[in-house]
Formats: C-alpha cells, sequence, structure tokens
C-alpha cells in the first residue's frame, strides 16, 4: 500500500441482483397495512397521490470499508 490512507473494497459475492435500494415512486400511508407495497398501482387506496421525486433503484457490486473503524462508507456510489 503506497498511499497513507488506502481504500479497501470488498466484493458482495451474491452480486447486484441481491444487493440494492430501491425507493418506489409512491408514498405508502401505512406501510404495516399495505401487503403489496407501492409497487401495487396508482390505484392502491393505501398509497397517497404523493409522488416521490427521487424514486428509482440502485444496484452494488462492491463496497467500501473503513479500515480505521472497519465500517462501511455508504455515500459512495462508485460500484452502483
Amino acid at each position: 500500500m503506497s498511499s497513507l490512507k488506502p481504500e479497501e473494497y470488498i466484493s458482495l459475492k451474491s452480486g447486484e441482483s441481491q444487493n440494492f435500494a430501491e425507493i418506489y415512486d409512491r408514498k405508502l400511508i401505512d406501510p404495516k397495512k399495505c401487503r403489496y407495497g407501492p409497487r401495487y398501482g396508482k390505484y392502491c387506496s393505501f398509497c397517497t397521490n404523493q409522488t416521490i421525486p427521487n424514486h428509482g433503484i440502485t444496484s452494488f457490486s462492491k463496497l467500501r470499508i473503513s479500515l480505521d473503524n472497519l465500517k462501511i462508507i455508504s455515500n459512495l456510489l462508485i460500484f452502483k
């Protein structure tokens, strides 16, 4: 390691299909009551009419780890 602050990454064995974050385009009134989730459709009575502007899905193949405290650095999106 030639750097004073090396960056370490781990590859996710299960790959991108199992490591993702998803934000739906609709907001649930009460997530505990809706058995279908926001994907049910725009006419779901458990969803508000409010749409979420930053909806989408991000999948990951690697994560960066801080060697100082062995925690995942969650705001790094290089391997998405």
